[in-house]
């Protein structure tokens, strides 16, 4: 009789538990499809869908691709310009990085979508982050019309603009011969003391 009951309460506890792990299963899977809905949605520029989904879940605008795209990414890359000032104004991170280290302002340089490039600048998108090719946004203008116009709109904060001098510094720092690397130390100490005065003001 012990054994009897024993054996339900077994046979009980691993019902319950294969029901929770489904029920989990299936909360992810919804999960899921809903994030690649919203990517989807940056992707083909649905603004509407982007909004709607937004709206009922803010946390959504985190989502990544398998490549670490961000819907601002997707966006970008096909100047949805819409899509990309809806994603900005609910808080997307213009400066992320996907996983070959390209930025939204990458991927919309890249194909010349100017517009959507100055849309992202004046949310603060930096002209000179660099992917892991070591190419920065600039590099990626389609041509010398598009570079001028990019750098014209580029007008940094002074925090911002100290912080692309050190980026600067380094890069010399790392092309400069052993014997100069007294003047370069210098100027890594000058571009501190320039974010420095930066953050007081």
């Amino acid at each position: 009789m012990k054994f009897q009951h024993a054996r339900k309460s077994l046979w009980l506890m691993v019902v319950v538990v294969a029901a929770a792990a489904a029920a989990v299963a299936y909360v992810s899977l919804n999960h899921q499809r809903g994030l690649d809905a919203f990517l989807s949605a940056a992707d083909i520029g649905d603004c509407a869908a982007i909004d709607r989904m937004l709206a009922s879940d803010a946390k959504i605008i985190e989502a990544r691709d398998r490549f670490g795209r961000s819907a601002l990414h997707l966006a970008a890359r096909h100047g949805n310009l819409d899509v990309v000032k809806s994603l900005i104004n609910r808080g997307a991170d213009v400066g992320a990085q996907d996983e070959s280290g390209q930025t939204p302002l990458h991927l919309a340089l890249r194909e010349d979508y100017v517009d959507v490039a100055l849309a992202l600048i004046s949310a603060g998108a930096c002209i000179y982050t660099e992917n892991k090719q070591g190419m920065s946004c600039v590099d990626c203008c389609c041509s010398e019309e598009t570079r001028k116009k990019i750098t014209a709109a580029y007008q940094p904060s002074a925090i911002g603009e100290a912080a692309d001098q050190v980026v600067r510094e380094s890069k010399q720092i790392m092309n400069t011969p052993r014997s100069h690397l007294g003047l370069a130390g210098q100027a890594m100490k000058d571009a501190k003391e320039a974010i420095n005065e930066a953050y007081r003001k």
